[in-house]
């Protein structure tokens, strides 16, 4: 069976709120670093350590998963790009019947085959080509499945996985990856793992097992 409207609409009301939390904790963190910053560049002697602290430190981090590198432009693009995901669909979530997915993919061409093929079960399928919308949408409507490549714009798809723990703990996340370490990892939290660009056999079988 998939998710009820009441029960997506309790688990989305749960998401958002951690989400918020997870902004605040940001916000503290980037405002502690500054002070920092400001208290190193007093003196001298500490100004290369003070900029080579900050670029250690410019990732947006949720649970255990590091959603970036080093590189806080693509901190903050990914948080406005959830942001604004949930913004568009936090309102859609009670008129999802019959099962709701989420596909993360970087390349289009998989993106929209991969789509189709889940439309085939389900009623609705939301597609993102980067990390931010991935989450965001994950966050939104809390789909029953997900589908994510480790090839994604802003951030590896690996990562965004295992942030769905905390934000979509009720989705059923299947991770596409060539890589052994990185599908043993998945496995171990409870994920699903293929290869990247999976046959539409292999992609119906699962979503058709999924609610099992």
């Amino acid at each position: 069976m998939w998710f009820t409207a009441e029960e997506r609409d309790v688990l989305c009301q749960q998401a958002e709120l951690r989400w918020g939390q997870s902004q605040e904790l940001r916000a503290r963190s980037t405002a502690a670093r500054m002070r920092a910053q400001l208290l190193h560049e007093r003196t001298s002697a500490a100004i290369g350590r003070a900029e080579d602290l900050l670029q250690r430190q410019t990732g947006i981090v949720i649970g255990e998963a590091e959603l970036l590198g080093e590189d806080s432009r693509h901190a903050a693009a990914l948080e406005r790009l959830a942001d604004r995901a949930i913004a568009d669909w936090g309102s859609a979530a009670m008129a999802l019947d019959d099962g709701a997915a989420v596909v993360a993919c970087g390349e289009m061409g998989d993106l929209l085959r991969i789509k189709e093929v889940l439309g085939a079960t389900l009623s609705s399928v939301f597609g993102a080509t980067d990390a931010g919308t991935a989450l965001g949408l994950a966050i939104a409507i809390q789909p029953d499945v997900a589908v994510i490549d480790t090839k994604l714009e802003l951030a590896d798809g690996v990562d965004v996985a295992l942030a769905l723990p905390l934000y979509a703990p009720r989705t059923k996340t299947l991770v596409l990856t060539e890589d052994p370490l990185r599908a043993a990892q998945v496995r171990v939290v409870g994920f699903d793992a293929a290869p990247r660009h999976p046959p539409d056999s292999v992609l119906g079988e699962w979503v058709v097992n999924a609610p099992a």
